[in-house]
């Protein structure tokens, strides 16, 4: 049974005390990490949960709330700044989140990119590696559209790098390695990590 009970506090939107199964996915140099938590408090702009281990301030993660371990579909996730950690004991750290907006995607270059599709605005695991590169990075995305599609990395990629992407999701999960192009890369604020902007070279609904 959930509890929920208001917290009287001068913020922008009140958070409410509810207990729901998290799940929390980040990148590490060996690939994703996930851990699986319960929320203390949250509200529409973020929320509180506790974790075995620190998180530095400003790391990017991605929450799924609520989360079904049992579940056979997929779950949607939502891109957080870790925004605060305190320590709790010896092995437990209160950690607070902050959603990531939507509603305010990073400005387009005039005349970099001609979009062929509208943008949505999701979150995906996809797996990208240079052409002529062995190994894959695992990252997610942070919007598609018909043309293509937006990532974060860590990895350092420039304006015409060709890539090969693979996403396990939909329609696209039959089609393996698709190719790509950089079109822009973009500094995420407060953020360690760039986002990149690819160009299908063959859009997906062409292939058969």
């Amino acid at each position: 049974m959930l509890r929920a009970v208001v917290i009287a506090a001068k913020r922008r939107h009140p958070r409410a005390q509810i207990e729901l199964p998290v799940r929390l996915r980040w990148l590490t140099p060996f690939g994703y990490r996930f851990e699986t938590s319960q929320t203390i408090d949250a509200s529409r702009t973020g929320l509180l949960l506790t974790l075995p281990e620190d998180c530095e301030p400003g790391s990017r993660v991605w929450v799924t709330m609520p989360f079904d371990p049992d579940g056979t579909v997929t779950q949607p996730e939502t891109p957080a700044r870790v925004v605060r950690t305190e320590l709790l004991s010896a092995a437990r750290y209160r950690v607070a989140l902050e959603f990531e907006s939507a509603a305010n995607p990073s400005p387009r270059a005039v005349g970099r990119e001609r979009r062929s599709g509208a943008r949505v605005c999701l979150a995906l695991p996809v797996t990208v590696r240079p052409e002529h590169a062995p190994w894959p990075e695992e990252t997610m995305t942070t919007d598609i559209s018909d043309g293509g599609l937006r990532f974060e990395t860590a990895r350092i990629y420039s304006a015409g790098d060709s890539l090969l992407i693979t996403m396990k999701h939909g329609d696209h999960a039959r089609l393996g390695e698709m190719p790509a192009r950089v079109v822009r890369i973009e500094a995420v604020k407060g953020g360690f990590e760039q986002r990149a902007a690819v160009r299908w070279i063959h859009p997906p609904e062409s292939q058969d």
